[in-house]
């Protein structure tokens, strides 16, 4: 079941690059920055996530970053979803779900804890996304 809200964010695809997949399906890399909160904390979001389009015409795809507060705290998170396209140039729509590790004593309540997302990116590069605990 979906708890609460613990987080959102805003920001921007840095890069992206095309990576060797199976013939007819597109395989990606791609960086992004942003900033929001988690847990009620602001602080600034980057990462890199992969993303392989599936013979059913899905998108599949794992990521890695960092969330790093404005007071120092430093909370990793792996993520892994799944996403389609909604338009055209760019645009898609993941939901996945996301798991966080910290030392911070603050923010400690997400260690452990299994998060689901909804993360939109544009046709522009920009990206927005909403986490919620899943209990």
């Amino acid at each position: 079941m979906l708890g609460e809200k613990i987080g959102e964010y805003s920001g921007k695809i840095t890069s992206m690059r095309v990576l060797a997949g199976e013939p007819g399906l597109p395989s990606y890399e791609a960086s992004m920055v942003g900033s929001g909160k988690l847990l009620g904390v602001d602080g600034h979001d980057q990462g890199t996530y992969t993303a392989i389009m599936t013979s059913a015409g899905f998108f599949k795809g794992e990521g890695r970053g960092v969330f790093m507060s404005k007071d120092g705290d430093v909370i990793t998170w792996e993520g892994y979803g799944r996403g389609r396209r909604t338009g055209p140039a760019g645009g898609m729509s993941w939901r996945g779900c996301t798991f966080y590790s910290t030392t911070s004593s603050k923010l400690s309540r997400l260690n452990g804890m299994a998060c689901a997302f909804e993360f939109e990116t544009e046709e522009g590069g920009g990206i927005r996304a909403s986490l919620f605990e899943w209990r």
